[in-house]
């Protein structure tokens, strides 16, 4: 719908434009005014001073707490480096020892070969003399070494009545399984095998 015209005329004491001017101008005299405070304020000669004095602290505090951790840090630097330096001498120390160590066991190897050879071959031939004596030989000398040593089963004439033949077996017997026992003992193994 088209728009109607007033039906009167509406009464204005003041001019519209003219007054749309002014407020115009008073609102950027007033921007202008606020800006200018603010800068007025925020440059004010004492606060360039501050400013100032604040830079110059702050330097100061930067400069005495690089100076107190270098002071720090200095000692605790010189205690560690000196410390390193023990250190590094204990390490040469150790690598000498070990070198040296190593040295002596290579000096060594062909002895320990042998006598590890010799046990070996010490051990299997007594391992099978036992096997030879256990199948053959010890049950029959053992239970009749067992009867006499058994108190109230035989008399005393009677525990001499073992046959003259059994006792060179029985102590040769005894002989190998101590020689068995002593070497592999010394060895930290086991004289019989687990059953």
């Amino acid at each position: 719908m088209p728009r109607r015209a007033p039906a009167e005329p509406i009464d204005h004491h003041y001019n519209i434009p003219k007054l749309n001017r002014v407020f115009a101008a008073t609102g950027i005299v007033l921007t202008l005014v606020f800006i200018g405070m603010v800068v007025e304020d925020y440059s004010r000669g004492w606060k360039r001073i501050q400013r100032a004095f604040t830079r110059i602290d702050a330097r100061k505090a930067r400069e005495a707490a690089l100076a107190a951790r270098q002071t720090a840090l200095g000692e605790e630097r010189t205690k560690l480096r000196h410390e390193l330096t023990l250190a590094n001498r204990e390490l040469a120390a150790h690598r000498r020892e070990l070198a040296r160590l190593d040295r002596k066991l290579k000096d060594l190897a062909p002895q320990i070969y042998l006598a590890d050879q010799q046990f070996k071959f010490t051990k299997a031939s007594l391992d099978a003399l036992y096997q030879f004596a256990a199948l053959f030989a010890l049950p029959p000398v053992l239970g009749t070494l067992r009867q006499a040593r058994s108190p109230g089963t035989r008399s005393a004439a009677q525990a001499t009545a073992i046959p003259a033949s059994a006792w060179p077996i029985g102590l040769g017997i005894g002989r190998l399984s101590w020689q068995i026992l002593r070497s592999t003992g010394e060895r930290g193994e086991s004289a019989y095998p687990a059953k």
